[in-house]
C-alpha cells in the first residue's frame, strides 16, 4: 500500500470515528456495530456509485501505460488466459508492483489536486 492511500484510508477512519460515535473501522456501519461486511447504496442520490474509484484507478493505470498484467494484479482480478495461468504470482509481488502501485497513487493525488 503506498503512502498516499494509507493517508487517505486513516482520514476515513478519522471520519467514522467522529460520524460513528468512535467506530475504528474505516467504513463502519450507520446503523449497527461492526465491520462492513457488503456495500449497499442508492444510486439516485449518489454522483458515483462505489465501483467508480476502482474504474478511476484502472482508467488512470492505463493512461499512464502500466501494463494489463500489474494492473490486474493490483487490482486483485483474476488472471485471464492460460498463458496468465502459467504466472507465479508470488514472484512478481516484489518491487515492480509497489513501484507501479506509488506510480498510480501519486498521479491519482496529482489529479485530486488538479494538477
Amino acid at each position: 500500500m503506498s503512502a498516499p492511500i494509507a493517508r487517505e484510508l486513516k482520514r476515513a477512519r478519522d471520519a467514522g470515528r467522529i460520524m460513528h460515535d468512535g467506530s475504528s473501522h474505516v467504513f463502519p456501519r450507520q446503523r449497527r456495530q461492526g465491520p462492513l461486511i457488503e456495500w449497499h447504496e442508492r444510486h439516485r442520490p449518489l454522483s458515483h456509485g462505489g465501483n467508480a474509484g476502482r474504474h478511476t484507478y484502472r482508467t488512470v493505470a492505463a493512461s499512464m501505460g502500466i501494463d494489463e498484467l500489474t494492473i490486474r494484479l493490483l487490482q486483485g482480478h483474476a488472471l485471464s488466459g492460460v498463458s496468465q495461468g502459467y504466472i507465479t504470482r508470488h514472484l512478481l509481488v516484489g518491487t515492480s508492483l509497489r513501484a507501479a502501485q506509488r506510480r498510480i497513487s501519486r498521479r491519482i493525488v496529482d489529479l485530486m489536486a488538479g494538477r
